[in-house]
């Protein structure tokens, strides 16, 4: 008896399909690639702004012609430089102030495709690509930072090391460090991620040919540091210069450092997180110098950010790291613990920001695809007729609930346009090029730099400062005012 047509199962698969058809996977990753563009390009449009947003997508106007090396507060210039050519490309908006997350946001999508493959069958990298195609949290931070793009490269760059140390391949090492290099120039932190590879190769040799390291392995890993260290060039060159004429260098170094602090306190001291080091106690207890004394430890901090905003990631995560751990597999968790001690301990001791985190979502998602392709093996054993696409399916939709709620941690308004993004396109259609906007002084300083670039504005309360002026030159020109 054939099939009804309009039965729901019917349309489900004339949707979404097997996910798990060996002679499809690139239509059904491709159709996952699209579904979190789109996400991710709504998002783009339409979430908040944050202080820092706002900071960054100033700073990226006319970058390429300013003839900077890196900014003083982060230390690195790609986003900059990649952000000011979209500017230039399609002017100045909401939206092009966020290409480089969306954009390689979602080619991350392809990349942890590939990566959970390595570590676990092309069944649990469509479902890790699924998880990060419609993660809430990877999804709210299409904004205007360097994150979502730094660990596009990150991801690429842990994917082709792992190629290269599964094929011996020296060229791998080249362009794993290549991209690496290019993450450290996108934001500086990423540069804790190479003794995360170094010492998983030494794992990885040691699994395969019973010895830590060899002079093979040796001489790859060196050629790999050095092209990484390539891209590290601009940064220490500026910083080099700063301190050989200033006495001081950048807000990052100084606070990781400490080199100059007591000079550039002058310049720096206004920075929430200026002078604070880690503290450990409160990674460990809890009290924590950086999180105004809240008694749970910092180190548990992150995992709440990703709680709030991607539950299934974090729970299914950890039990599919659990669950790896009993079956004996080593492998992943300790490339996972191999994070957590040289990049996690390093944040959280230090600096609780929720985009920073974006690397412990990515590193759990993996797992989680582990586990959920692993369950549904063991249902269809009982139940042939049990298909992983109604599992999908739920998860969509609880995905679509969060992005659509207001959660902590988060930029939020997915559905509809921000403030911020209402009022630039008010900017554009309704006031004159030539007209005078006069921003109210006890809004966001940076929210009215940023939402009335490319006109002649003013803050209020230098007002009465630009009147006076106009009257002192003898001349009127009249203009609307705003």
């Amino acid at each position: 008896m054939a099939k009804k047509k309009n039965g729901v199962d019917y349309w489900l698969n004339r949707v979404l399909g097997v996910f798990l058809s060996e002679d499809r996977i690139r239509f059904y990753l491709l159709g996952i690639f699209i579904l979190g563009f789109v996400l991710r390009l709504i998002g783009a449009m339409n979430l908040g702004v944050s202080a820092d947003d706002m900071h960054f997508s100033v700073h990226a106007i006319n970058f390429l012609s300013s003839g900077k090396l890196v900014t003083y507060d982060q230390s690195a210039s790609l986003w900059y430089y990649v952000t000011d050519v979209f500017y230039r490309m399609f002017g100045l908006s909401q939206l092009t102030s966020r290409m480089a997350p969306l954009l390689f946001g979602s080619f991350s999508i392809f990349i942890i495709f590939f990566l959970a493959n390595e570590f676990f069958g092309k069944k649990a990298g469509l479902v890790a690509a699924f998880l990060l195609a419609i993660s809430p949290y990877h999804i709210k931070y299409t904004i205007s930072e360097m994150d979502i793009m730094a660990m596009f490269f990150v991801l690429f760059a842990l994917l082709l090391f792992v190629w290269a140390l599964k094929e011996n391949k020296s060229r791998f090492f080249a362009f794993s460090g290549v991209l690496l290099g290019l993450a450290i120039l996108t934001k500086v932190y990423t540069l804790l991620f190479i003794p995360v590879l170094l010492v998983y190769a030494l794992y990885f040799n040691k699994k395969e040919k019973k010895k830590l390291i060899d002079k093979k392995l040796a001489g790859k890993l060196f050629y790999f540091l050095i092209v990484a260290f390539l891209f590290a060039i601009p940064s220490l060159t500026h910083n080099y210069l700063l301190y050989k004429d200033k006495g001081f260098v950048d807000l990052i170094y100084t606070n990781a450092l400490g080199i100059g602090k007591n000079v550039s306190a002058q310049y720096y001291s206004w920075d929430s997180g200026w002078g604070m080091g880690a503290d450990w106690h409160g990674f460990f207890l809890g009290n924590s110098i950086h999180m105004g004394g809240d008694p749970l430890p910092s180190s548990l901090y992150p995992f709440e950010f990703i709680l709030y905003n991607d539950p299934i990631a974090l729970i299914f995560g950890i039990l599919g790291l659990a669950f790896l751990l009993f079956r004996k597999r080593w492998e992943y968790p300790l490339l996972f613990l191999f994070v957590l001690v040289f990049v996690f301990s390093y944040l959280a001791a230090r600096i609780l920001l929720a985009k920073h985190y974006a690397f412990l979502l990515l590193f759990l998602i993996m797992p989680a695809s582990f586990l959920i392709s692993g369950i549904d093996d063991s249902i269809k054993r009982k139940f042939p007729k049990f298909r992983i696409r109604y599992v999908l399916v739920a998860l969509l939709f609880l995905s679509l609930v969060l992005l659509g709620l207001k959660t902590p941690f988060a930029p939020s308004s997915f559905y509809s346009p921000s403030e911020v993004s209402q009022m630039m396109s008010y900017k554009n259609s309704g006031i004159p090029q030539d007209a005078l906007i006069v921003g109210d002084s006890r809004i966001y300083r940076g929210e009215i730099h940023w939402m009335f670039q490319g006109r002649e504005y003013i803050e209020s309360s230098y007002l009465a400062q630009l009147l006076s002026a106009s009257q002192q030159t003898g001349k009127a020109t009249p203009v609307d005012v705003y």
